[in-house]
């Protein structure tokens, strides 16, 4: 018998001895026989019930945390997805629902065939069976759609009772939370925890996750995307796992923010791509990345040769983030060094020839000028002369042998 049953059964036997006190019965004969169902031991019983040493809860065994989309939805709690109004969330809960109902990849990952609830109250079927076309969505069993529900405490009696007569059911998604719960100020912190809380506890019962749609604010937060949601902060505390949902009007362009208790922070670039709906793109970061050195390379393609000084003035960019890209250009041979500019590389031009160097050298671009690799020795010689980037930029982070060997390896002269 464990630490805590055992005070469990002294702390009851003490209860049951209270209770026959308080009512003016026996003590010694209430501790001989207790009464199971007396209101001072179930009580006692139910109190306990959830409370274990640290040795005892590290003796237990937990299985691997199981997710809907790995390492950004879990397969358990409750998520929200906030967006502005009419950037396309409840089209990629439909997306997701659809994924989680037939086993199909979404957002560049697997997924799980099992049951989903879809409760889409801001949707017509003609609209949901429109889409599901436009998607090529085939339609499964799996997949239950209600564009009709309850509201306040009838909507989670129907919640409970839906649960009850489908338990292959292991998502619900609820589009929007505000149709669904009832509550008068959405800016209380404790009305919005008060709301979620039902919820939550009737699908961790059953094991099973909850996803539901919230709007979002129209300023955009600079410092916190999960500072975005309507309201009081409790929407996103409430929640094991956030996710923001930004898209610039009228852009088709989108990135989805997502944090959690058990998800770390992370930023997907996606595409709103018409008929196929949202698609993933890669890290935002990535993809922001090449978009940034896009706009240097067509800058060089419509004006020739350009410093890093006139390429960040041109492009309006901070002239230290100028700096790094055109480096890393440099680096994979998507641009040359033409004295002190940079310029696309000739035709049939080796793509990490500077110039048109023999085989016994390659230029390597620094912070204050060309670093010169001798042959496969590795001398190295800096030619200041020949400066790319001013000396009023100078940051005195010169790239070394370890940069230039790395250049060559890539010749295969290594």
């Amino acid at each position: 018998m464990t630490q805590t049953v055992e005070r469990a059964a002294q702390l009851v036997a003490q209860a049951g001895e209270q209770l026959a006190a308080a009512q003016g019965g026996n003590g010694d004969n209430n501790k001989r026989n207790p009464s199971p169902s007396s209101p001072g031991e179930l009580h006692m019983a139910a109190l306990l019930q959830g409370v274990v040493t640290s040795a005892e809860l590290l003796d237990k065994h937990f299985e691997p945390m199981q997710w809907l989309l790995q390492d950004m939805i879990p397969a358990e709690g409750l998520s929200v997805l906030g967006s502005k109004m009419g950037n396309g969330k409840s089209y990629f809960l439909l997306q997701l629902a659809a994924a989680l109902s037939t086993g199909t990849p979404f957002l560049g990952r697997e997924t799980k065939r099992q049951g989903v609830l879809l409760i889409a109250l801001e949707d017509s079927e003609r609209r949901l069976h429109d889409r599901l076309n436009q998607l090529g969505i085939i339609g499964t069993d799996k997949l239950f759609i209600a564009t009709r529900w309850a509201k306040g405490k009838h909507a989670l009696e129907d919640l409970r009772l839906m649960l009850r007569c489908h338990p292959e059911i292991k998502v619900v998604i609820i589009d929007p939370i505000v149709k669904f719960i009832d509550l008068i100020d959405f800016n209380e912190y404790g009305g919005a925890y008060d709301k979620l809380g039902p919820i939550k506890d009737i699908l961790d019962g059953r094991g099973v996750a909850g996803i539901f749609s919230h709007h979002c604010k129209k300023a955009v937060s600079d410092v916190d995307a999960f500072d975005d949601l309507l309201g009081s902060t409790g929407w996103g505390a409430a929640c094991d796992t956030r996710l923001v949902l930004r898209r610039p009007r009228g852009s088709d362009e989108g990135v989805l923010i997502a944090g959690g208790r058990d998800v770390l922070h992370s930023e997907s670039a996606l595409l709103f791509a018409g008929n196929r709906g949202w698609q993933y793109q890669g890290a935002a970061a990535d993809v922001r990345i090449s978009a940034e050195r896009k706009e240097i390379l067509d800058l060089l393609g419509e004006e020739g040769s350009l410093s890093a000084t006139e390429i960040s003035k041109r492009l309006q960019k901070n002239y230290n983030t100028t700096k790094t890209l055109v480096q890393k250009l440099l680096a994979a041979g998507a641009i040359v060094h033409d004295g002190k500019k940079v310029t696309l590389p000739p035709e049939k031009a080796s793509p990490l020839s500077p110039s048109s160097p023999g085989k016994d050298t390659v230029g390597v671009m620094g912070v204050m000028g060309v670093t010169r690799v001798m042959g496969t020795t590795g001398v190295i010689e800096e030619e200041e002369s020949l400066s790319l980037f001013p000396r009023e930029h100078d940051d005195s982070s010169v790239w070394g042998a370890e940069e230039a060997v790395g250049l060559l390896s890539a010749r295969g002269e290594t």
